[in-house]
């Protein structure tokens, strides 16, 4: 944002605590914002992906970062028209699963029991088999259409007016 000359204002759902709409009371510099944005946003990881709203004590990292963007790359790749898919290349990340994990937030260990589970069965040829894994599924099925963002910036140099 910094590098097109823009300074976050706000996202829906929140993705940082640090702010908390304060953009607009109390201005502080652009990189100090940011700064504050993107050390709340690492803390927010669980709730961006999920849209439960989870705020956990242990930040990810850029480990975890390269994870999910991997694992995003897979999954465009897989619904790529371009190509013929292959349903055995797509796993939920270990690593993410553990990370979800590690949370301790009972949310967060369903849901991730519960993604698990459905990956597991789209590796199988039954659509009966994954269709009552999806119907089980408490967390997953209350996400649907949660997981949207909305981002709000403005470009600094209205700010210098």
């Amino acid at each position: 944002m910094e590098a097109a000359d823009c300074e976050v204002c706000s996202t829906s759902p929140l993705w940082s605590t640090g702010a908390f709409f304060n953009w607009y009371k109390n201005f502080r510099d652009t990189k100090t914002h940011h700064q504050r944005f993107l050390e709340s946003w690492w803390q927010m990881l669980p709730y961006i992906l999920t849209g439960l709203p989870v705020y956990t004590n242990q930040p990810a990292d850029q480990a975890m970062a390269k994870v999910v963007l991997d694992f995003m790359q897979t999954m465009s790749a897989f619904s790529d028209a371009k190509t013929e898919p292959d349903i055995h290349s797509l796993q939920f990340p270990t690593a993410l699963k553990e990370y979800f994990v590690s949370s301790g937030d009972s949310r967060l260990l369903q849901f991730s029991a519960e993604v698990a589970g459905l990956f597991d069965k789209l590796n199988t040829t039954s659509v009966d088999e994954m269709l009552t894994a999806y119907l089980g599924a408490k967390w997953l099925r209350q996400l649907w259409g949660t997981p949207y963002h909305y981002l709000s910036f403005r470009k600094a140099e209205l700010l210098h007016i």
